[in-house]
């Protein structure tokens, strides 16, 4: 069993097939178009950043826990139990070994990458009127096994990255294949899928909103939503669909 992060951002075959026009022209388009960022956030200095000796996906996974223990635990950041939390969510990914000690200058990058993660999703909440909750299911199928989502709200999927680029094609794949399971699902099972896909960065302070009717019409090569379903489930030939 693979989980939907790994067949998006690792099975390329499959997702090419399915999403052919979801490539660097569309991706830099929808960058362009589509970002923004947000006031009272503001970027994590690059500079800051090359003082840490923790491996970098460590360290903003460290930020993300640092804000959701603040804005959902409602108690004082514990550092020791920040970087198990952490590093427990990285293994799922990568080989990750807890650091011996984080110093003044990840802790410094870590609060800041808090503040502008809580702060977006403040202004999501504000915006759309829903609150935003952790850890959404996101379906399975086939060999794809269920998983989890890093937020979302009623109509919405959020999905946060911390690189020191602009959104990628991986990343745009990613929620894209959130959105199809979670369509496929409501077919099958009822209920609605996320309208909207969300995308945080915030190491740089950069946030984009796609409407996901909208965006997998573009990056399918103009199928409707069935037979983007139907071309998926070609992958599946041994699942059972349901009437």
């Amino acid at each position: 069993m693979s989980d939907p992060r790994t067949v998006a951002r690792e099975l390329t075959g499959l997702c090419d097939s399915i999403f052919p026009r979801l490539v660097p022209s569309i991706v830099v388009h929808v960058n362009r178009e589509m970002s923004g960022s947000l006031g009272g956030c503001t970027p994590v200095s690059d500079e800051l950043v090359k003082q840490s000796s923790l491996q970098r996906a460590l360290l903003f996974e460290i930020g993300i826990v640092v804000a959701e223990m603040t804005r959902w635990d409602a108690k004082d950041v514990d550092w020791k139990v920040c970087v198990e939390r952490a590093v427990e969510r990285q293994r799922r990914f990568y080989d990750r070994k807890a650091p011996t000690r984080v110093e003044a200058t990840d802790k410094l990058i870590a609060w800041e990458v808090a503040h502008n993660l809580n702060a977006m999703l403040t202004y999501y909440e504000e915006k759309r009127g829903e609150e935003v909750s952790r850890e959404p299911p996101i379906p399975g199928y086939g060999w794809i096994s269920n998983s989890v989502g890093d937020y979302a709200q009623e109509t919405s999927i959020i999905e946060v990255k911390c690189t020191s680029k602009h959104f990628s094609s991986a990343d745009y794949r990613q929620v894209a294949m959130y959105w199809l399971l979670s369509y496929i699902e409501s077919l099958e099972k009822g209920g609605q899928p996320w309208e909207i896909a969300i995308l945080l960065n915030p190491r740089k302070n950069l946030t984009v909103e796609i409407v996901m009717d909208e965006f997998m019409q573009l990056v399918s090569g103009g199928r409707s939503l069935l037979e983007l379903v139907q071309a998926f489930r070609g992958f599946f030939p041994d699942v059972q669909q349901e009437s």
